[in-house]
């Protein structure tokens, strides 16, 4: 999760752990994000959100966010165990399984714990939009990919 501009928000640990046992890697609990200076915001998850492309289409599932304005849970059901009130276009969060739940953030617990980590949590987030990009050119996946990308004057082929 990334803030920046004058949006800051750390989250506090104990906080975030007393929901349950997540994990951090890379990056904190300090949201603010610039990636000059080696800061990469925030992201509490669970092992199992970090699975890579081959993994997710070994799994697939539905993949759900609760937004509030006290806080942000993120959710995974894999495709056997979505929820009948999800499938039915009428999600009710708070009765889905905490075992499913992959991320947390608790802006305004956080707020309340240390006054001054997450100020103005309700004003925190705002209209999101997802982009996917399913570029097959490019110099992120690879050195070699770039190298050996299918230029637009040759058709792609099956064996391709």
């Amino acid at each position: 999760f990334h803030t920046g501009g004058n949006k800051r928000c750390a989250l506090e640990p104990t906080v975030v752990q007393d929901c349950d046992n997540f994990e951090t890697l890379r990056v904190g609990y300090d949201c603010f994000t610039d990636y000059k200076v080696g800061m990469l915001g925030c992201g509490p998850a669970k092992p199992q959100s970090r699975m890579n492309g081959q993994e997710w289409s070994a799994n697939p599932g539905v993949l759900a966010a609760e937004w509030t304005e006290s806080a942000m849970k993120v959710f995974f059901f894999p495709d056997k165990e979505v929820p009948v009130d999800l499938e039915g276009k009428s999600p009710q969060p708070e009765t889905w399984s905490a075992k499913h739940m992959i991320a947390y953030f608790p802006f305004a617990a956080s707020e309340a714990a240390f006054p001054g980590l997450c100020p103005a949590p309700a004003e925190l987030l705002e209209p999101q939009s997802i982009v996917l990009n399913i570029a097959l050119c490019g110099d992120w996946a690879s050195q070699t990919f770039a190298q050996s990308c299918l230029s637009s004057e040759r058709p792609i082929e099956s064996s391709d």
